[in-house]
């Protein structure tokens, strides 16, 4: 797995470019070998969109692996406020020719807006709004209906107290 990420701040703008690389088979990996990565913990919310579609990354891409390329904008008009919009690019880390449907390493497009209010320092109410453009590839490896309305919404309510010293 590889994951690099920066971000520029001017003012109360931020602006970050990542990428997430994790490996996975090829067509001529042999039946006994393994190079699909698996990350040890559930951090994939954190990592590839919050519509959580790619949570066992060598079963949610048929062993084929996953690049994560994003763009994020990030505004904070106060120490209370923020905003975030994610642009994820999905695709194969290696293409499937075995297959019937020969599939292509490009899968889809999500974006994720976050909104952040933190009216204390122990409470944070986020809302939140994902839309995935899913491809065909995306269908063939994940099953589903690549033309279907894929979106998603959240409102969460975060308390953090501090219990001990």
């Amino acid at each position: 797995m590889i994951n690099a990420y920066g971000e520029i701040k001017i003012k109360q703008v931020a602006i970050g470019l990542g990428a997430d690389f994790l490996t996975g088979n090829k067509d001529n990996t042999g039946a006994t070998a393994n190079n699909s990565f698996s990350t040890l913990y559930a951090t994939n919310h954190k990592f590839y969109g919050y519509m959580d579609y790619f949570l066992n990354i060598p079963t949610d891409t048929k062993q084929r692996g996953l690049m994560d390329l994003y763009a994020r904008i990030g505004f904070s008009p106060s120490k209370t406020i923020s905003a975030t919009l994610d642009l994820h690019n999905f695709s194969l880390a290696n293409e499937n020719n075995l297959s019937i449907n020969k599939v292509k390493k490009q899968l889809g497009t999500e974006a994720d807006i976050l909104i952040d209010y933190k009216p204390t320092n122990i409470i944070h109410v986020q809302l939140g709004y994902s839309l995935l453009f899913a491809l065909k590839n995306l269908e063939y490896i994940k099953g589903g209906n690549a033309d279907a309305f894929n979106t998603w919404a959240f409102l969460m309510l975060k308390v953090s107290p501090t219990l001990l010293y």
